[in-house]
């Protein structure tokens, strides 16, 4: 998967260092702190065709952001990740297809990489 760019966003700098750490033999990682930040990153980077967001964060939570991210490249493979059980909520995003497919925390070494090959077709 070493094609593969993933912007993983988390305003909790642990699991920006733990995911980073996790995935960095997988797949190229960039990593931002904040919705405001995934969003600029992904302006500057034609190169990530993957986002995947923590589903808590101040000021822009991870619904938000991945709703500006579609706006800005409607073709982006999304993932939303959270330790909380929100897969009701998410339920009609991923029915419409903003949303691959929802992640639930601890990082799942072998679930994640595996899904994003599922959706870009690998």
């Amino acid at each position: 998967m070493e094609n593969f760019k993933v912007l993983y966003v988390d305003d909790e700098i642990i699991n920006v260092q733990l995911f980073k750490m996790m995935f960095r033999n997988t797949f190229e990682v960039a990593t931002a702190g904040s919705g405001a930040e995934g969003l600029q990153i992904l302006q500057n980077d034609s190169r990530i065709n993957v986002v995947i967001s923590d589903w808590k964060m101040p000021e822009m939570d991870g619904v938000e952001f991945i709703l500006k991210v579609k706006e800005m490249k409607p073709d982006m493979c999304c993932f939303m990740l959270s330790s909380y059980l929100v897969f009701q909520e998410l339920q009609p995003m991923i029915d419409e297809g903003i949303i691959k497919y929802y992640f639930q925390k601890p990082f799942d070494k072998v679930l994640i990489p595996a899904k994003i090959k599922e959706f870009l077709g690998q």
